[in-house]
């Protein structure tokens, strides 16, 4: 199971929070939106392969 499946799954479960912390596995617009809607900072890298990149932290 990817990461970002794993999340999916977890996302009712997580703690409060001001950010995430996670690698590249956890890359995907919609766990980001989820995030965004608790207020949580997603400290996330870009996939390698990803055509828009975001800058690295």
């Amino acid at each position: 199971m990817s990461n970002y499946k794993g999340a999916a799954l977890m996302l009712d479960a997580l703690p409060r929070a001001k950010a995430l912390l996670g690698d590249e596995g956890y890359d995907a617009d919609w766990l980001r939106a989820a995030l965004a809607e608790r207020k949580i900072t997603a400290c996330i890298p870009s996939r390698l392969l990803q055509i828009d990149r975001r800058p690295r932290e």
